[in-house]
């Protein structure tokens, strides 16, 4: 910027979670840290890259964030835990499995304006202020999976999945059209939660 323009370069990067289960950055891994609720559960993720100008109360950002919820009873949460842990379960044990997923990447600007309403008394202090801001956003990705249905052990498999986020499912998991992994035949544990996206 030009000398003594009193602008400001600044970025900020954020990131929020908030899970019942296990968190979303957490599905890849083992999830040895599992505490499920009762009913139906709940896993956030939220991030945000911000890029603005800023000069006196005004600021000028261009923003990109992403937003992941993942929604659905705890026998669907079950039945990926059980695989990751390995777990040795009976023969006579049924999963009811119904869970959704949305993830939506968006971009755009956002133009803010702030107002000392009551001025910080001390250095350390803030004061009061008052801030409005307009951010239109476009989104620019949406992946979307939903599953249903029962899942007994006794039809359970290990198919491991090589093809997560391709055009159509190529691991040999039986996967839904919507991206969610269904057991296949007798063995042992179902093959993770895929995304074909």
């Amino acid at each position: 910027m030009p000398a003594g323009s009193g602008w400001q370069v600044q970025a900020e990067a954020a990131d929020f979670s908030a899970s019942d289960a296990t968190p979303v950055r957490g599905f890849a891994g083992g999830w040895a840290a599992y505490h499920p609720r009762s009913g139906r559960n709940l896993a956030l993720q939220q991030a945000r890259l911000e890029l603005r100008l800023a000069h006196g109360g005004w600021e000028l950002a261009a923003t990109l964030r992403n937003d992941t919820t993942v929604s659905g009873m705890r026998g669907a949460f079950d039945v990926v835990h059980a695989y990751k842990q390995r777990l040795a379960l009976a023969d006579a044990s049924r999963f009811d499995v119904a869970a959704q997923e949305q993830g939506v990447v968006w971009a755009g600007l956002r133009a803010a304006r702030s107002w000392t309403l009551v001025p910080a008394a001390q250095a350390d202090a803030t004061g009061l202020r008052l801030s409005a801001a307009l951010a239109p956003l476009r989104m620019q990705r949406m992946r979307t999976a939903d599953v249903q249905g029962t899942a007994p052990v006794a039809t359970w498999t290990i198919r491991p999945c090589s093809a997560a986020r391709t055009a159509r499912p190529m691991c040999g998991c039986n996967c839904r059209a919507s991206g969610w992994p269904r057991p296949v035949s007798r063995r042992a544990a179902p093959a993770a939660w895929h995304r074909h996206s």
